[in-house]
């Protein structure tokens, strides 16, 4: 996948994503120019040990690098950023990019979407949607999307952040 959304970028081309669950795991990078397109809703899905660190968070996709990238806005539509099992340390969307020019970089219909679905590894039977108990295996995400301070031109529409329920520390 890495590969496929550099060489997109590289070309100025759209990088199709077919309905389906790509899973991660590591960081995804997004470059400058970057097009992605998810065909009805396809899904980037973080799982292992790298996302899952409460101390030490790590970007599921990071749009621009770390610091602030300025370059070409990046246009993104209709897929899923999500998790699968416990991943305390998992930013599903950690956007940095300072877009260059008039046109902004946009995000339209990506969601992002913490536990309670089949295929999360985090349902109601295993991880109660209320809890105080401190379960850390029940912890789907450190954060659904940071915009930092560096990123600039960004258009959101029709974005959610869905989370399937909370964890409250004892």
């Amino acid at each position: 996948m890495q590969r496929a959304l550099l060489l997109a970028a590289a070309q100025g081309k759209v990088c199709f994503f077919d309905a389906g669950t790509y899973r991660v795991t590591r960081t995804l990078y997004m470059p400058p120019g970057s097009r992605l397109v998810g065909e009805s809703y396809s899904v980037i899905m973080s799982s292992g040990a790298f996302f899952a660190d409460m101390a030490a968070p790590q970007p599921v996709v990071q749009v621009g690098r770390a610091g602030g990238e300025a370059g070409a806005p990046v246009e993104w539509s209709d897929m899923i950023v999500s998790t699968q099992g416990p991943q305390a340390g998992a930013v599903l969307v950690q956007w940095n990019l300072a877009s260059r020019g008039a046109t902004p970089s946009g995000m339209w219909d990506v969601h992002e979407r913490i536990g309670g679905f089949i295929g999360s590894d985090l349902q109601g039977n295993t991880c109660p949607a209320r809890t105080t108990d401190g379960n850390l295996a029940c912890v789907g995400a450190f954060l659904g999307m940071h915009v930092t301070p560096q990123a600039s031109g960004l258009y959101l529409e029709n974005n959610w952040l869905w989370t399937a329920g909370e964890f409250l520390p004892a």
